[in-house]
């Protein structure tokens, strides 16, 4: 979606938090109006000449115009800071309008026809609502400009995303077998499932921090961006080491049923969590903060490990199932690192102390340790150990006494009354 909007889910809310009363809303839609709406019949026309396996028919095509103005409509309610409605929208228009689809179609034509057409009509009501309607007054050549050169150096970023999570399975496509390609996805499964922790705080940064630095409050935004990452470093860190340790026993409660091959390459596809979370934790911050698409550099630099290092794994002839494992862990880590590079330049947090580096190192080596001297086997091991964890995660942010965590405590007690 964010490839067919030409980056506007991006562009649109960092440029109106920037820039509010300007006309991008306008401009937006002139840009949908003209651009996506043509590529994606283009591509529903391209289709009918065999250069696509399956031909493209109008509900696919309405379904894909559905979803492109729903993103942008979900665009142009968070650059206005109006989160209850952007949830709102999704909600109805998103899960509700599918759900009801799903119940009345009788086949999938039928389906995506009636889900594209509820998605088309409450996302376009939804954008003029918000927008106050369209104003062709308001369209400008700078507005337009400024929300092309803004989404589109984050385009390759958007592709780049994708493939870092789903470069693994295609890269060893040819090399595995449905089984282990099926262990291969489940652990990547298992890692993407934080996103559902750390994917809305993106959500609600990108705009926060674009309007923060046009108001000349970055000072305390990079605090509380320093507060961030080191909190989403070490408890990342503690719990994905965790969970790395305790795979095989996550796989055989999941699936039921698990290979010794297929434990291997989930522990070291959980290794990953703390980079991958860091990476989605600093990629609206550095969207918001900067004009120039530093993510595409991030996540295409990622990729190139990726590759690199499965194909170096398959000549030295690692079992392929832990090649893929492996190249997702090396792509994530690069553009981890990457993220927390940009990020620490672009805003001067200054997070890796080396009190904090300590502190991480004797928290991991403690985890190490309980996980070791677990006498468990089994789903009771599973429970006990991640209870213990987690547990311990918890008394860590509330009794500590470490700078940063007494800060967080103190940011997170003034939040309420702040927003009462």
């Amino acid at each position: 979606m964010g490839v067919l909007l030409f980056g506007l889910n991006v562009a649109l809310p960092a440029l109106i938090a920037k820039n509010d009363g300007r006309g991008f809303g306008d401009s937006a839609a002139a840009i949908f109006a003209l651009g996506t709406l043509p590529l994606i019949l283009l591509i529903g026309s391209v289709s009918h000449f065999g250069f696509i396996a399956v031909p493209v028919s109008l509900p696919y095509i309405l379904f894909t115009v559905g979803f492109c103005l729903l993103t942008l409509a979900y665009a142009l309610f968070r650059g206005h800071l109006n989160m209850v409605g952007a949830n709102l929208l999704q909600l109805i228009a998103g899960t509700v309008v599918s759900m009801a689809a799903a119940y009345l179609a009788s086949s999938v034509e039928h389906l995506l026809l009636m889900i594209g057409l509820g998605m088309t009509l409450i996302s376009g009501v939804a954008f003029l609502q918000r927008n106050r309607g369209i104003r062709p007054a308001r369209i400008s050549w700078g507005d337009t400009a400024a929300l092309l050169k803004f989404g589109s150096v984050r385009v390759p970023g958007l592709l780049f995303q994708f493939f870092l999570l789903a470069g693994a399975p295609l890269l060893a496509l040819s090399y595995l077998s449905l089984t282990d390609q099926a262990f291969l996805n489940a652990g990547i499964s298992l890692v993407r499932s934080f996103l559902m922790v750390v994917g809305p705080l993106g959500i609600v940064l990108l705009p926060r921090v674009s309007s923060s630095m046009a108001g000349g409050g970055d000072h305390r935004l990079k605090a509380n961006l320093s507060l961030l990452v080191k909190a989403t470093l070490y408890y990342a860190a503690v719990i994905g080491l965790g969970l790395s340790s305790l795979s095989e026993e996550i796989l055989v409660l999941w699936l039921g049923n698990v290979t010794q091959a297929g434990a291997a390459a989930s522990e070291i596809l959980l290794l990953s969590v703390p980079f991958f979370v860091l990476s989605v934790v600093l990629r609206s911050p550095i969207d918001g903060g900067s004009g120039r698409g530093y993510n595409s550099v991030i996540y295409g630099v990622g990729v190139a490990a990726m590759i690199c290092v499965f194909f170096f794994a398959i000549r030295v002839e690692l079992n392929p199932l832990s090649a893929s494992a492996w190249a997702f862990f090396g792509g994530h880590i690069v553009s981890g690192v990457a993220s927390l590079i940009i990020g620490e330049k672009l805003f001067r947090l200054k997070s890796l102390t080396g009190k904090y580096v300590l502190s991480l190192v004797i928290a991991l080596v403690s985890v190490t340790i309980l996980l070791a001297l677990n006498p468990l086997t089994g789903v009771w091991k599973l429970f006990l150990s991640f209870g213990s964890i987690v547990t311990l995660c918890l008394v860590h942010f509330s009794v500590s006494k470490e700078q940063w965590t007494v800060a967080l405590r103190e940011v997170l007690r003034k939040q309420p009354s702040e927003s009462n």
